[in-house]
């Protein structure tokens, strides 16, 4: 798999776009290299997600902006004219709008070049880890994180009974499986876990 541009969708907790090349050899005997997009509902691991939001420093010092700059890291794109970074502009705490930074490469003014490069890699690294792997996050992770999203209202899975941090913690795990189920199929995902699976299977095994 031959990464070349992955966003987080709503910040990883929805999951992933990832575009990438692979080959495909025609009839003719010519192997082609076909783009892929696609997106992946399942959770982006914590580790990946941060990798992602710490090339802000990059954009920040590329786009010469001041360091308290509200602008939130959504994603990257390599080409062979280099590397850009996507990110969304909050204004107002409340509006966003993309922004991009220019390509940047070897060749360009830009001194740091070298650690963004390995800082790129290390994120494509980790995206096939979660593509291939169907990596995630942990039921209680991933509700507790909804917590921490100030400027979004948290699901009706939550509010309906009105739970707190504490609740959450105090629930079996099997309890938070089936709310972090329910939480992401209020957010348009369709998933099962693996009783539903069995149950839901047209032939037996």
């Amino acid at each position: 798999m031959k990464i070349h541009k992955v966003k987080l969708i709503d910040g990883g907790v929805k999951g992933m776009e990832v575009s990438y090349l692979a080959p495909m050899k025609g009839k003719s005997g010519i192997t082609y290299e076909h783009e892929y997009s696609t997106r992946f509902a399942h959770p982006v691991p914590h580790e990946l997600r941060d990798n992602i939001k710490r090339l802000k420093k990059h954009f920040i010092k590329i786009m010469d902006l001041k360091d308290k700059a509200d602008i939130r890291i959504t994603g990257v794109v390599t080409k062979s004219d280099g590397i850009q970074i996507t990110v969304k502009q909050v204004i107002f705490n409340q509006y966003q709008t993309g922004w991009t930074s220019p390509f940047i490469t070897a060749e360009s003014e830009y001194v740091e070049y070298n650690q963004l490069s390995t800082d790129v890699e290390l994120i494509y690294q980790q995206t096939v880890e979660y593509v291939t792997l169907a990596q995630d996050i942990k039921p209680s992770q991933y509700v507790l994180d909804l917590f921490d999203e100030k400027d979004k209202v948290l699901p009706k899975a939550i509010k309906a009974m009105d739970y707190t941090r504490e609740d959450i913690m105090s629930m079996s795990e099997n309890d938070q499986l089936l709310l972090m189920k329910e939480i992401l199929e209020e957010r348009g995902a369709i998933v099962m876990i693996d009783q539903e699976i069995l149950e839901s299977a047209p032939f037996e095994a």
